[in-house]
């Protein structure tokens, strides 16, 4: 728990969650990882964020549901878009970007998938490679 928690608030600061939210989030990993088991490698895929381009378990897919249920961005097990992206951006960047969101909705949303874990993991990761290559362009995906 001890590694959750020092994780959680690394992981936090550089997410800018308040501070007073840590111990909450820390409440989330736990529970999440108590009702989805991760190992330590997928654990620390998920804080490194390196999740896009591997074979994911089934308990990754959900831990990362879950995570994201708790944040308030999954609701009735789906996605919503403005949360996500609202809460991608930094405000002052929210609107350089704003009418490039409708296509990208578009495209990752025909991603369908019969588990609710794998369709959030994939719209989840759909949205954010693809506004990582609009934000980046340069950089190798």
């Amino acid at each position: 728990m001890k590694l959750v928690y020092v994780v959680t608030c690394i992981l936090l600061l550089f997410r800018s969650v308040e501070c007073e939210n840590m111990e909450i989030m820390a409440m989330f990993m736990e529970n999440c990882q108590q009702k989805f088991p991760v190992t330590d490698d997928e654990f620390n895929m998920i804080v490194t964020d390196h999740t896009s381009n591997v074979r994911a378990s089934d308990n990754l897919k959900c831990y990362a549901k879950c995570m994201l249920e708790h944040r308030g961005w999954v609701i009735e097990d789906d996605l919503v878009d403005d949360i996500f992206f609202t809460n991608y951006f930094h405000p002052s960047e929210f609107a350089k970007f704003e009418n490039k969101i409708p296509p990208i909705v578009k495209e990752c949303r025909l991603l369908v998938s019969a588990d609710k874990c794998d369709r959030v993991f994939r719209v989840y990761h759909c949205y954010k490679d693809k506004l990582e290559k609009i934000m980046f362009p340069l950089k190798k995906h």
